[in-house]
């Protein structure tokens, strides 16, 4: 017996599997796709392709590599889903506009990487707020200019191999750790 399970999201009901698969999507977890894609009774292309005729989802090459493999990472979430999911894609791009303008021009990262890094990011710490991940980074990045540091790429300071020293830094802020170097009252 086939069960098909919905779920009420933001006044639309969608299967459930959907939602998972759009979560995943949303974080990145593309191992957890694919082991998904291993164990479904049926073929995720077809979901995937129903998922873009609603315009959740769009498919930006191929599906399955030379070996049959699932390639998640060649598809991207539209507007629709960010809608379902509650992203506010505008109040993103601010956010990194004023992010990467933190950073030296050498280190600002690639955008693209900074906006996907900091959509994850910002599902995982839902109760950061910009100013907060602004102000992390401000004191980050006068920590390294005083004592002349390794400064890290910024969508590398966002997450680099499952660790996030911007995480860190909003934590160390949070607790009220460390503050913004203010130049004016430390030259006193």
């Amino acid at each position: 017996m086939n069960i098909e399970l919905n779920l009420t999201l933001k006044k639309t009901i969608y299967p459930f599997l959907w939602n998972v698969i759009l979560n995943l999507l949303y974080l990145q977890k593309y191992q957890a796709i694919i082991k998904i894609d291993q164990n479904y009774p049926e073929n995720l292309e077809g979901l995937f392709q129903t998922m873009e005729s609603y315009g959740l989802i769009k498919i930006v090459g191929e599906l399955r590599d030379d070996s049959d493999k699932l390639v998640p990472q060649n598809i991207s979430l539209r507007q629709e889903a960010y809608d379902i999911l509650d992203v506010k894609i505008a109040d993103i791009d601010d956010l990194i506009f004023k992010y990467r303008e933190l950073f030296p021009s050498n280190y600002k990262g690639d955008s693209k990487g900074c906006r996907n890094k900091m959509i994850s990011f910002l599902k995982q710490h839902k109760g950061y707020t910009h100013e907060l991940i602004l102000k992390a980074t401000r004191i980050y990045n006068d920590e390294i200019t005083r004592k002349n540091g390794y400064r890290q790429q910024a969508h590398y300071f966002i997450a680099k191999d499952g660790s996030s020293n911007l995480n860190a830094y909003c934590e160390r802020v949070s607790r009220g750790e460390i503050e913004e170097f203010n130049d004016r009252k430390d030259r006193l």
